[in-house]
């Protein structure tokens, strides 16, 4: 977590033509003659990227960048790409920057960039300027999908953290740090040597400097380098090229990358089970390129666990340097981008209200004093706030301060799945039942029933998203899953129709739908029963009172006009199964590998809204090869082979 404790944004200074200049390290961010002309020139020019582009069949495209800056190459590359990439192609670009620019800045910035502002008023809607780690950004342009993933953080801690084995390798490398003699850390051989090995034979790589150094160490990572002319007054910029055995030279490179050149056959993958998990799962591979098919065992989706109407993007914050914290966190922060932007695309309701977590306790009022306090999280994420500055939030009266979480809000699970469920890519089949699952030389069969019919499917690649239905399967039965019954009650929207935010404490009342309430929260130990329904009830005005009230009192005569109970999945360290099932510990060795193609992404327990499109996203950048959203120190705490 270092990256995130040392995060601090750039210090501007804006000189009397606009230009911003880094204080910090004394230089400006790019030319006084031309910005977007020397991003050009010198990094798709140099790089050979309009004519390698317009080579491109259906694929991957990645490039990796050293100085995200303000972004000024990353949107000069999105128009470029638009030009002249397939829109069967997909661009992934990877950037590091350790002092990201404030939101502020960005848009002074774009005001005098008219020319890129068709791509700046997407980047700028969704940028993250606040904290460290790794952020990643699907962004839409037209019919082509781009994804942006930020590195905050120092660049060669950051790429080392991004390095997995057999994982993705980068096309070509933006090198735009500060000049060497200002910022030597940016161009060390130590990050050179990270550099090439994130790289494949014939990677390519520009840059505006030619130190010696640079050169040198280029040279000894592996990459042959040639100076080329330079733009404007600059005399020359380099070019480089990671050699094979024959020594590639960077004028040829056209013609020797062929790896991005062939036509790919279309993947297929089929996912078990409808819930939260196994829908983002769905969409994520099905935006890639994928052909899924989605089995359900219940008659719909969004049937047991994900079924409840109301559903809110809960997060609750840590003070501990874990990587469980980071994984929380950056779920929490993709999971707010990724709703705000299916919500200006108009794909579903996404209401962001807001949510407020009381301090019901004087230690958890010590608990919350004390995150504000360390100064661990910026105020855009959580603040503190007082009873008065509280009450005004939530449009009730409240006796208790509260951690306010301004962009969190609630949404309905069953009409986000079926949204999800929609994508022309994929096939839905309910009331269809996994029954077993073996392993041939041909792949995975899945011998699935549906009503007095059996099916026998064939599949390379399978993911269970089916809670504890994993368990049922010899090659997951392994893993340790608790399961505990919640209920949620759904009260007259008369009980508190002034409420404007999610408001937690110990249980949980949320804004009206206009119809009815959701109160609820707390949990019990499964019995697959609902007998202790009506001691729920009385729990909910025990909660509520801690909160408001007059809440309770009206909870304490009103009668619910219904409740929903379910099971929820988890584990017992409290972090979801999300990856490859490596290891069979059936088997008689109790250490045996399992044929590769078996995935999970399971146990998110109540935190389904605010954890599964990051884990989508990660089963995603898996199965395509493309840059993770995680780091591998956090992915390691949500693989299942951390049991």
């Amino acid at each position: 977590m270092a990256e995130e404790c040392s995060f601090s944004n750039a210090k501007i200074h804006w000189d009397d033509d606009q230009r911003p200049h880094s204080t910090v390290y004394g230089d400006i961010y790019f030319s006084r003659a031309d910005a977007v002309g020397e991003s050009t020139h010198v990094f798709l020019k140099g790089n050979q990227l309009p004519e390698r582009w317009r080579q491109l069949q259906p694929s991957n495209f990645t490039i990796g960048e050293l100085g995200f800056g303000a972004g000024l190459n990353f949107l000069n590359t999105c128009r470029e790409w638009c030009r002249s990439a397939p829109e069967s192609a997909q661009l992934h670009y990877l950037s590091c920057e350790l002092h990201p620019f404030t939101l502020p800045d960005m848009h002074r910035m774009y005001d005098g960039l008219p020319q890129l502002q068709e791509f700046s008023k997407q980047l700028l809607l969704y940028y993250p300027d606040h904290t460290g780690g790794i952020h990643q950004l699907e962004l839409i342009f037209g019919r082509h999908h781009i994804s942006l993933t930020l590195l905050y953080g120092d660049a060669a801690q950051m790429l080392s953290s991004m390095e997995q084995p057999e994982g993705f390798k980068v096309d070509c490398w933006y090198l735009d740090g500060f000049s060497p003699k200002l910022n030597s850390a940016m161009w060390q051989p130590s990050l050179l040597q990270i550099i090439a090995r994130l790289s494949r034979t014939g990677t390519t790589l520009s840059t505006y400097s030619v130190a010696g150094v640079l050169r040198h160490g280029l040279q000894v990572a592996g990459f042959v380098t040639k100076k080329i002319a330079g733009f404007a007054s600059k005399r020359h910029m380099l070019t480089a090229v990671l050699a094979g055995s024959d020594q590639l030279h960077v004028t040829t490179v056209i013609e020797r990358v062929t790896t991005h050149t062939k036509e790919e056959a279309v993947k297929s993958v089929c996912i078990i089970g409808a819930g939260l998990a196994g829908c983002s799962t769905a969409f994520a591979l099905a935006q890639s390129g994928w052909q899924v098919l989605l089995l359900e065992r219940e008659s719909s989706i969004a049937r047991l666990g994900s079924g409840n109407p109301q559903g809110i993007l809960h997060y609750r914050p840590s003070k501990a340097h874990t990587a469980e914290r980071e994984f929380n966190l950056h779920a929490y922060l993709y999971a707010v981008r990724h709703y705000r932007k299916l919500a200006a695309e108009k794909k579903f309701s996404w209401h962001a209200c807001g949510m407020l977590q009381l301090a019901v306790t004087d230690k958890l009022l010590s608990r919350y004093k004390g995150l504000v306090k360390d100064d661990q999280y910026s105020e855009k994420i959580l603040t503190l706030l007082e009873a008065e500055e509280a009450s005004k939030v939530a449009g009730i009266n409240l006796d208790l301060a509260g951690l306010y979480l301004p962009d969190s809000g609630w949404m309905s699970p069953p009409d986000l799945c079926a949204f999800y469920a929609s994508h022309p890519r994929i096939e839905l089949k309910t009331s269809t039942e996994l029954v077993a699952m073996d392993y041939s030389s041909a792949g995975w069969q899945l011998t699935t029933q549906k009503g007095s019919v059996c099916d026998l499917l064939q599949f390379s690649t399978v993911i269970l998203c089916n809670a504890a239905d994993a368990y049922s399967f010899s090659q997951t039965h392994h893993y340790p899953l608790v399961c505990n019954l919640g209920q949620v009650d759904f009260y007259s929207s008369t009980l508190s129709s002034h409420l404007k935010t999610v408001l937690c404490g110990q249980g949980y009342i949320l804004p009206t739908t206009g119809v009815y309430q959701s109160v609820g929260g707390s949990f019990f130990v499964s019995n697959q029963s609902e007998e202790a329904s009506a001691v729920r009830e009385k729990d909910h005005v025990s909660a509520v009172k801690a909160m408001n009230q007059e809440m309770a009192v009206a909870l304490s005569t009103a009668q619910p006009i219904g409740h929903r109970i379910a099971v929820r999945c988890a584990t017992p360290d409290r972090m979801p199964l999300v990856g490859p099932v490596t290891y069979d510990l059936s088997s008689a060795t109790n250490n045996s590998l399992l044929p590769r193609g078996l995935y999970l992404n399971i146990a998110h327990g109540s935190h389904g809204l605010t954890r599964t499109p990051i884990s989508a996203a990660y089963l995603a950048s898996l199965l395509n090869n493309t840059p993770l959203p995680l780091s591998a120190k956090v992915t390691r705490v949500i693989r299942p082979d951390r049991f």
